[in-house]
């Protein structure tokens, strides 16, 4: 889990209140930046419609690309609290990235290809997402064995071989770039419908075929 963002000394001093409306202001301009990329949403509008100065937005966050990777790390750490809590621990790995998998593709409905095209223009945000990536590597392999060994995945496959994936492996820009034509949401949702079906075994393509039939084919 990724925690750097809640233990920074930034944040460590600010009091409650104050942590209270850092939250509101993240995820008030994500949601603006996601809807209508992040260029076109200055400080001035965001503070206008928090309904706070511009004094104290600069004072909790030293510019727009610092507000855009408080955002990028408060989803990470969402993300990390949701799939490490004991009642996601007890399914298989399978459903686990089946829903991942599903809650991706639902979010990035509501996410303007503008976004993608802005934020190759963020290298702080392109560095985090780098790390992210990074940190994910060391997972992967943990992930594969598991599915392994609950018999969700085949044990047949060389898993080295999918570190070089573009999906798995890309680097930010290439991502973007590559999936713009067809829009991000539609790429992942075929290459990781490609991916977990290649590597399921006949019992975890059953329970694929199952979560499809219950979410549709999303």
């Amino acid at each position: 889990m990724n925690r750097k963002e809640s233990s920074s000394p930034a944040t460590s001093s600010l009091t409650t209140s104050r942590l209270h409306l850092r939250d509101l202001i993240i995820d008030t301009a994500m949601s603006m930046f996601k809807q209508r990329g992040i260029k076109s949403v200055t400080m001035d509008e965001l503070s206008s419609r928090m309904g706070i100065s511009k004094r104290t937005l600069y004072e909790l966050f030293e510019d727009k690309e610092t507000l855009l990777v408080s955002g990028m790390r408060k989803k990470k750490e969402q993300e990390s609290v949701q799939f490490d809590a004991p009642e996601m621990q007890s399914k298989t790995i399978l459903d686990l990235a089946l829903i991942f998998y599903k809650q991706v593709v639902d979010d990035n409905r509501n996410i303007s290809q503008q976004f993608y095209d802005d934020l190759v223009k963020y290298p702080k945000a392109l560095a985090l997402i780098d790390e992210f990536h990074q940190s994910d590597m060391m997972r992967r392999r943990a992930f594969f064995m598991r599915g392994v060994e609950e018999g969700m995945f085949r044990s047949d496959i060389n898993y080295d071989v999918l570190d070089v994936m573009p999906l798995l492996n890309a680097k930010p820009f290439g991502v973007f770039e590559t999936f713009k034509s067809v829009g991000f949401d539609q790429a992942f949702q075929t290459l990781m419908m490609i991916l977990l079906r290649g590597i399921a075994t006949a019992e975890g393509q059953e329970k694929i075929d199952e979560f499809l039939r219950i979410h549709g084919e999303l």
